[in-house]
């Protein structure tokens, strides 16, 4: 037996979570006109706790959704093209 049939639908599941909690507050739209930030100044700008700020934006970054360089997150093309 292998589980990764189960691992494979719960990153799915938790995929789409982040992906639609990002388009919902507005992120690659706000990113999209700041070019690059910080999680602070994004927190900030979409009425997000920073904490909560800095997990979503690392969660994207994981995701390929989003780059980071440094301490400051941009979007990727593909997120700049459909997402925003």
């Amino acid at each position: 037996m292998n589980p990764s049939r189960i691992i494979d639908m719960a990153s799915s599941f938790y995929d789409s979570c982040v992906l639609f909690a990002a388009s919902d507050l507005g992120l690659f739209a706000k990113l999209a006109e700041l070019k690059k930030s910080d999680a602070e100044t994004i927190a900030k700008a979409c009425g997000m706790n920073s904490r909560g700020a800095r997990l979503l934006l690392d969660a994207c970054v994981a995701l390929g959704l989003l780059v980071k360089e440094g301490d400051l997150f941009s979007n990727t093309p593909e997120s700049a093209l459909f997402l925003v």
